[in-house]
């Protein structure tokens, strides 16, 4: 009997966590989507352009195919950025960027922002 708490405890952790990542991950990729969309808008409305677009090969280590296809579909659906190729070992990522000042910043941010939160998601 007391076996069986164990377990349902232990589902119940398991779950309370994915939920709370779920919505931490809902309430950054609002917030990710407003900003990158105004900047976007406000950019393409001006007579000047002041981006500087780039592809950039990321790292990535994904644990499930899932977790690989939502990442690149928020990716993608983030204004400014999009997934352009996957590796065939599915380790790295090509995404083409309008704002891309640094790349080893913006390699640092996609692995903080999007990869782990994701992965939180999807452990």
């Amino acid at each position: 009997m007391k076996r069986k708490e164990n377990r349902v405890i232990g589902r119940t952790k398991r779950f309370l966590k994915r939920l709370v990542g779920i919505v931490q991950f809902v309430i950054f990729y609002i917030i990710e989507l407003v900003v990158s969309s105004s900047i976007l808008a406000y950019d393409i409305m001006r007579p000047r352009k002041s981006f500087q677009h780039g592809i950039v090969a990321v790292d990535i280590d994904m644990k499930s195919d899932t977790a690989l296809l939502a990442l690149i579909n928020f990716v993608s659906m983030t204004p400014g950025s999009l997934v352009v190729d996957l590796s065939k070992d599915k380790k790295t990522l090509f995404i083409h960027t309008m704002y891309l000042d640094d790349v080893e910043e913006f390699k640092k941010i996609f692995k903080h922002d999007f990869q782990r939160r994701i992965e939180k998601v999807f452990q």
